[in-house]
């Protein structure tokens, strides 16, 4: 790893889904890697099973970087996995990770690596999302993205279009109500971005 004369940081991206935090996390990695030539992995969930698969993280803006797959309840297992003289380390849905991930954010930054995390803040209740809300306190980082309200898109109405902020879980084109299970990994045909105005969490 880095030297430890050196500390690192964090950078912590935020925001709603389709803000563009995962995007903002692959363009600093790929740079890191094919720029500054900086030996540079990065790591996701195991239950992120999305299209992609497992061995790399995708933007929905296009971008993507190799990644290996970490349990949610064993953060601690990417530190066997670093190669030597690691600099820079990517994390992706940060929010999935117990709360052992930041005490590897905060090991890794203190021998000298750059870690750079994305997740949301809150999830589909507008409530403190995992781990992320210590994440936030200890990056010196904080970079919050913000989406486009699609409110709107499962009827005739003109989509709100203002900034979005919330994350809104749909099922069957209708807000799911509170109780439902807060993990739920899924893309466009279960969530939406809503402003303030149009997030709604039936009780």
């Amino acid at each position: 790893m880095s030297s430890e004369n050196n500390p690192g940081e964090v950078t912590v991206h935020i925001g709603p889904m389709f803000s563009g935090k995962t995007t903002a996390l692959v363009g600093e990695l790929v740079v890191a890697a094919n720029v500054a030539r900086l030996v540079t992995q990065a790591f996701k969930p195991d239950i992120d099973n999305r299209g992609e698969g497992p061995s790399v993280i995708k933007s929905k803006g296009a971008g993507e970087f190799p990644a290996q797959s970490i349990s949610t309840d064993s953060p601690w297992h990417l530190l066997p996995l670093l190669q030597a003289g690691i600099q820079v380390v990517g994390i992706d849905e940060a929010q999935f990770f117990n709360s052992a991930i930041v005490e590897v954010a905060r090991e890794l930054s203190g021998k000298g690596v750059t870690v750079i995390i994305s997740g949301l803040p809150t999830d589909f209740r507008n409530e403190p999302f995992g781990s992320m809300p210590i994440l936030m306190a200890i990056a010196e980082n904080l970079i919050s993205h913000r989406a486009i309200c699609t409110h709107g898109s499962h009827s005739d109405s003109k989509l709100c279009r203002a900034p979005a902020t919330r994350t809104q879980r749909i099922i069957n084109g209708q807000p799911a109500p509170w109780n439902s299970p807060v993990v739920v990994v899924g893309g466009n045909e279960l969530y939406e971005a809503r402003c303030v105005r149009h997030h709604h969490v039936p009780r």
